[in-house]
């Protein structure tokens, strides 16, 4: 069986009993899905790296090559993600519980954030409990079919999530790594220290509300 991609994932939604007018449903839906992919896309090309509330955080690591210090985009499955569904990280894709040693994924890799759902209510046209939920209906029928075995391809617009055998791997599209590199934001690392004020407990601001703004 090929496995379920976005919009097999949307029309499983609106083929749900409790959704009365499926044409809106889909539409509310895609548009959603849309934004949050634009979202993600312009966050990383300045440099910012996003959490995908319960799912996984697109983020940047500070790496040193012949000599001098560059920033790598990466991609971590959030450790919550695979527990509550029995899934497991497939070979190369670590669970961020890798680095709880080292402090929180915000602390570990600066600038992140979780997603301003207000900003892609905007960029999609929707209220943002519209969009929040649109999200959420998304995630369901991701999560259904790997409770059925049943294999997802989902694409976040700069990276696809991939579930196979209960395992699952992300990876970034070539085009956008190769966009990406032509700017300046692979050019300079950042630092937790240098980005926060004394006051500020970065710990409790990615690790708070579930679809926290």
């Amino acid at each position: 069986m090929a496995p379920k991609q976005l919009d097999d994932i949307i029309e499983s939604s609106c083929d749900r009993a409790w959704v009365e007018d499926k044409q809106a449903h889909f539409t509310q839906l895609h548009d959603s899905w849309s934004a949050l992919c634009r979202y993600i896309r312009e966050e990383l090309d300045k440099g910012q790296g996003v959490v995908v509330p319960e799912t996984v955080a697109f983020l940047f690591k500070n790496e040193q090559a012949g000599g001098k210090a560059k920033r790598v985009p990466d991609v971590l499955v959030l450790r919550s993600f695979l527990t509550e569904h029995n899934l497991q990280a497939a070979p190369g894709v670590g669970p961020d519980d890798a680095v709880s040693s080292l402090g929180s994924l915000y602390e570990t890799y600066p600038p992140l954030h979780p997603v301003n759902y207000t900003t892609v209510a905007q960029m999609a046209g929707h209220s943002k409990k519209a969009v929040v939920d649109a999200v959420k209906h998304i995630m369901y029928e991701l999560v259904y079919c790997t409770r059925s075995h049943v294999d997802v391809v989902l694409d976040f617009g700069v990276a696809v999530l991939k579930i196979k055998n209960m395992r699952v791997s992300v990876k970034y599209h070539k085009e956008f790594l190769v966009d990406l590199g032509k700017g300046d934001v692979l050019s300079t690392t950042k630092t937790f220290q240098a980005m926060i004020g004394p006051k500020r407990d970065a710990h409790s601001e990615l690790l708070s509300t579930y679809w926290r703004e």
